[in-house]
């Protein structure tokens, strides 16, 4: 696949001299991962056939009798490049749900769709727990499709056309800055060697220097909506050549106050005639799939591990749930006793913690409280600077310091390397941010445990909690039955 001359190499001007940089970028950003020594069970993560589901159209018409995902052949159409980089980031094989997504595309979109009548596109609804790899699941085979279709890469002109305006082949969405950044170092990693330059965008940081980024040319762009809708009404990104439109975290993206804001990208500016779109998330609850019905353009298809689409939401399974209640009935002054809880609780916990907690305000008297015993502790909530959250993230990453309080800007995509424990101090009010915070520990099939601190306020949602345990096989505490 490597034999033919790369067509990224001169899409746009300088191109060899910008990849330097971001090569070394890369580097940086390798050593860093190898650094944590964070295997990856991949093997755990290859579901049973009973549980992987592939849906065809709106109506959602289940496709039975495929032995998949092992049916076809996925690693010969990989470019080799990719491979090698893979190898180095853990991956031997892919998960279930990458090899699903790269057979969708190269394999079984063939087999039940009328090419003639679908114009080629290829979009698709991805749905898998947490921690099974979702991000190198659209990643993997967007661009192999672009090393696969080098001819049509290669007839689009060079940026010396189009002055300072970039034009993306892929275009990310994300709703928060760290998972677009996280989302830009994968891909780096991913890319690396390859001439393939992606540029991350989001608010929080002065424009020009992202500004003079995508001035040089970029082939994949991801960002969050806000910055992505500036840029675009410049015209300093156009839309025009994109071929893969992904909306991470979809769920979020469309139920939490972005569906304008996404209406307003797919709407108001212009894009080429064949993209396809990857929505992707840990849950799609009944409201966000009435939505996703409306934003997509035609039939299109679903993938999921278990019945995740509008059911009753399923926690990853390598999660070992626990509950503790605090009675609060005869106390007004719930929050010390929260506090208490937790010290006792951090006595024995080992490995990062991550607690959480629902107000911003909690996050930093937390933090104080549990500091004043003596534990070394940050804090990650939105109203801090970017390079202050970017900071924080990254003492707690690399193990500087072993436990994290954050609002739930922490809560959605977030791979942290060796999260042993979560601890809700507060439980959310809504089982779908339940189920994507404690999936930031047993992440890549690995091991995990979680605590979540309950009070008579939290018991309108013990039911769902309740009806998610006994779904996830879990033990359940006397006072939910």
């Amino acid at each position: 696949m490597e034999n033919f001359f790369n067509p990224f190499e001169t899409r746009y001007p300088n191109r060899r001299k910008i990849m330097i940089d971001i090569d070394k970028q890369a580097e940086n950003l390798i050593r860093k991962h190898k650094s944590y020594n964070y295997e990856k069970n991949v093997e755990s993560l290859n579901y049973s056939n009973k549980e992987l589901n592939l849906f065809i159209g709106e109506r959602k018409e289940k496709v039975e009798g495929i032995d998949f995902p092992e049916k076809f052949s996925y690693y010969s159409q990989i470019p080799n490049l990719i491979k090698d980089n893979l190898k180095v980031m853990g991956f031997e094989t892919l998960t279930s749900i990458q090899k699903l997504f790269f057979g969708y595309l190269f394999n079984y979109k063939n087999q039940f769709f009328d090419k003639n009548k679908i114009d080629n596109n290829y979009d698709l609804v991805g749905c898998a727990q947490t921690g099974s790899g979702k991000t190198l699941a659209y990643l993997i085979p967007a661009v192999s499709f672009l090393f696969n279709d080098f001819e049509g890469i290669n007839q689009i002109k060079s940026g010396s056309k189009y002055g300072y305006t970039s034009y993306p082949l892929i275009l990310v969405i994300t709703p928060t800055r760290e998972l677009a950044l996280q989302t830009y170092e994968e891909a780096l990693k991913l890319l690396y060697k390859t001439y393939i330059n992606t540029v991350v965008v989001f608010g929080g940081e002065k424009p020009y220097i992202q500004t003079n980024e995508l001035y040089a040319g970029c082939d994949i762009v991801i960002g969050t909506p806000g910055r992505l809708i500036d840029f675009l009404q410049k015209e300093i990104i156009c839309l025009t050549e994109v071929k893969f439109l992904v909306i991470d975290e979809a769920d979020k993206l469309l139920d939490m106050g972005f569906e304008d804001e996404i209406n307003q990208i797919l709407y108001d500016f212009k894009w080429s005639k064949n993209y396809n779109i990857f929505l992707t998330s840990a849950t799609f609850p009944k409201k966000v799939l009435n939505m996703v019905d409306r934003i997509m353009r035609r039939d299109y298809s679903y993938i999921t591990h278990g019945n995740c689409l509008g059911e009753d939401e399923d926690a990853n399974r390598n999660v070992k749930q626990r509950f503790y209640y605090i009675d609060s009935r005869y106390n007004s002054n719930l929050f010390n006793k929260k506090i208490e809880a937790l010290i006792e609780l951090l006595k024995i916990v080992d490995g990062k913690t991550l607690i959480f907690a629902n107000k911003k305000s909690d996050v930093w008297e937390i933090a104080r409280r549990v500091d004043s015993y003596g534990y070394g502790i940050n804090c990650l909530v939105g109203d801090m600077d970017m390079g202050q959250r970017i900071r924080s993230l990254d003492d707690f990453k690399q193990g500087r310091i072993n436990l994290l309080v954050a609002s739930d800007v922490a809560s959605r995509g977030l791979d942290i390397p060796e999260v042993s424990f979560v601890i809700n101090f507060d439980m959310p009010n809504n089982i779908d941010v339940y189920v994507h915070r404690i999936g930031r520990t047993g992440r890549v099939g690995n091991k995990g445990s979680s605590l979540t601190l309950l009070s008579e306020n939290d018991r309108p949602i013990f039911r769902q909690i309740y009806y998610l345990l006994l779904k996830s096989g879990q033990n359940i505490p006397k006072f939910l039955k």
